[in-house]
């Protein structure tokens, strides 16, 4: 329920088994895919095909 003024537009949050699903481009590598949960987040890395890989440098300051 939303606070007053407020609207609820999606809520997908309740109590119980929860399910997501969607699908992947043609330029997803799934052979790859990693995903963590921690502390209610969802992280999800999905890496692309023939992707070239670039370092940046990061600097602190």
């Amino acid at each position: 329920m939303a606070a007053e003024g407020f609207h609820d537009y999606e809520n997908e949050f309740d109590f119980g088994d929860f399910r997501r699903s969607f699908q992947l481009g043609q330029d997803i590598n799934t052979d790859s895919v990693e995903a963590t949960y921690k502390n209610g987040i969802l992280h999800i890395i999905l890496p692309i095909k023939n992707a070239v890989q670039k370092k940046i440098p990061v600097s602190a300051g």
